[in-house]
């Protein structure tokens, strides 16, 4: 769920290098909308409850999917409404076997000073030590999907925290 402007396969072929994926351990990528209302995404600032149940039941097929047995999961999703997307889906799906991390960006891919790449790149990571919780990986902060809260986020890498529990990473 990202902002609409860039498809997942865009993102990916416009600003995940080689040495990008390299770096990160990415051998290739599945590009999944979790929500298909439009093709691009929705703009986090229209989600809803409904629209969390449905990231959170299309995380689980995924989940309980063999063809996706030893994938990561890493939902790009927009910044307004991240933290609450987190949270709903840590309680969702209480008990996971594998990593989810939630990401995104304060300045979207392709403009000056962009955290982007380098918060994608943290939620790959992050998703090797996940094992079995919800993480938000942004600002070179990994936290538990539960705990993670808003901060003062006006041209800062600094938009999320985790202000009742210690960071993941």
């Amino acid at each position: 769920v990202s902002k609409p402007g860039l498809t997942g396969k865009q993102f990916e072929e416009r600003f995940l290098t080689k040495n990008f994926r390299k770096a990160n351990g990415i051998e290739d990528i599945e590009w999944i909308p979790l929500i298909s209302e439009k093709p691009k995404g929705i703009d986090s600032t229209e989600m809803r409850n409904d629209l969390m149940e449905k990231i959170a039941e299309k995380i689980h097929e995924l989940l309980c999917n063999i063809k996706y047995q030893h994938h990561r999961i890493v939902v790009t999703h927009g910044t307004d409404t991240l933290e609450q997307s987190a949270a709903y889906t840590s309680f969702a799906l209480q008990g996971l076997n594998r990593p989810v991390v939630f990401t995104g960006a304060q300045i979207a891919p392709g403009v000056v000073n962009s955290d982007a790449v380098n918060n994608f790149g943290l939620a790959v990571q992050a998703a090797d030590i996940a094992a079995g919780q919800v993480l938000v990986a942004f600002g070179e902060k990994i936290m538990r999907g539960v705990a993670v809260a808003k901060e003062d986020g006006i041209k800062t890498q600094l938009t999320f925290g985790s202000p009742h529990q210690h960071l993941v990473g």
